[in-house]
């Protein structure tokens, strides 16, 4: 973005020179120029909008006399954003005309009388009395709480003052403001002007090596959401191509000592399935345990000698129930002559996400392959994504989850054989 001086009777024009591709151009003129109270910008990532939404804010920030509210998901990115708007009028040379900068309620004040205060959607409660603003900026508008929409902003941008109310993000399921708006948009309502766009309008080709590097990181529907504008809901299979990776039969693997085995283990006791899967070195999962209703020692001997069948180098263990009954595995397997190790897996919220998506990635790229076992296949087919108010997690829908934690299990235990590194002693 270059900056043009022009001194004429005393005061300075300032004229910018906005540097947009096509699709980026077509979003920001049609802000500028025509009438509508609500954009709702489907932008991918990678999709250029943070500049954008910028350089929505500095034409209107010079060119009128605005009160400019820009709202993020979160107080660290409200900061982020606050930070790089007053680097970008420093760096640009108009720092001389920044009249106060206040950063604890993330407020900038420019010499003609604009200013731009920066909030988080966080809590609605925090953006309650927001009302004197002529532009509303909502950035990753689909990841804020829905309560935020419905009790604060909504009446924020309702007022007559308010001229323009952009909304951006990338979508996040159906159980959100934005997927309402945007549906609002797309069925004409004459309010409403949609854009929609995803990193393939970007003309720059480091973009495109980004991509690629995300579309093998993250599960198909993740990548189809965040990268090609996609609303993806809930209660779908979060695995695909289940059969054709389900292709192992039993009986077709014998221990074979120029490989190496491990396993995942969930834990059930009482009613709940133990699940023990077994793969080897080539992610090939060769044999299944799964069992339920025996006594502690009936336990210990089943995986035991299990786990000993296999000649199991690494366990990864759910670490979710006592330690006492990994103990006693641990000292049966001695018993058994056996040089396993075992580290434990705490099962968080957190972390859940993350090890599933391990394994859904492990699927759509054919890195590992299970048995072709109707009860495992059931289990897979019912495991879904659910949306939450602003966030998603995965759980089984009407069933157990045990074999598809076992197997989460067993991959970060074959990750780790793959790596080389030596595990967690018990």
């Amino acid at each position: 973005m270059e900056k043009i001086n022009q001194e004429a009777e005393g005061s300075i024009e300032i004229e910018f020179d906005f540097d947009h591709f096509d699709k980026q151009e077509e979003v920001f003129n049609s802000v500028v120029e025509d009438d509508y109270k609500y954009y709702i910008f489907n932008i991918s990532r990678c999709g250029g909008k943070t500049i954008v939404l910028i350089d929505i804010v500095m034409y209107y920030l010079f060119n009128d006399v605005e009160d400019i509210l820009f709202v993020s998901k979160t107080i660290p990115q409200a900061k982020k954003v606050f930070e790089q708007m007053k680097k970008l009028l420093e760096d640009s040379g108009l720092n001389g005309f920044i009249t106060e900068t206040n950063k604890t309620d993330r407020i900038l004040k420019l010499a003609n009388g604009s200013q731009i205060i920066f909030k988080s959607g966080e809590i609605a409660d925090n953006l309650r009395g927001q009302n004197e603003h002529t532009i509303v900026i909502c950035d990753e508008f689909a990841f804020f709480h829905i309560d935020t929409w419905d009790t604060a902003l909504r009446q924020i941008c309702g007022v007559q003052k308010v001229k323009k109310v952009i909304i951006s993000s990338t979508p996040n399921g159906y159980h959100n403001a934005f997927y309402t708006m945007a549906k609002t948009a797309m069925e004409g309502d004459t309010r409403y002007k949609y854009f929609s766009y995803d990193y393939r309008a970007n003309p720059y080709g480091q973009v495109l090596e980004d991509v690629m590097q995300a579309k093998r990181d993250m599960p198909n529907w993740k990548f189809s959401q965040e990268y090609e504008c996609a609303f993806v809901g809930d209660g779908f299979s979060a695995f695909s191509d289940i059969e054709e990776v389900c292709c192992n039969n039993r009986g077709q693997f014998t221990v074979d000592n120029r490989k190496r085995y491990c396993a995942g283990l969930d834990i059930g006791l009482s009613n709940d399935y133990t699940v023990v899967s077994v793969m080897n070195d080539l992610g090939e999962q060769v044999d299944l345990l799964r069992f339920n209703n025996v006594s502690t020692e009936v336990w210990v001997d089943k995986v035991a000698n299990f786990l000993a069948k296999w000649k199991v180098l690494y366990v990864v263990a759910e670490e979710n129930y006592e330690k006492t009954l990994l103990n006693l595995l641990r000292k049966k397997m001695a018993d058994l002559k056996s040089s396993i190790r075992i580290e434990y897996h705490r099962t968080s919220s957190t972390n859940k996400v993350k090890d599933v998506e391990a394994l859904i990635v492990a699927f759509d790229y054919r890195e590992v392959s299970l048995l072709n076992d109707s009860v495992l296949k059931g289990e897979f087919e019912r495991f879904t994504k659910v949306d939450l108010s602003t966030s998603y997690t995965y759980r089984a829908d009407n069933g157990n989850d045990d074999i598809v934690m076992a197997v989460v299990f067993n991959l970060i235990a074959l990750n780790r054989i793959k790596k080389g590194n030596s595990l967690k002693v018990l």
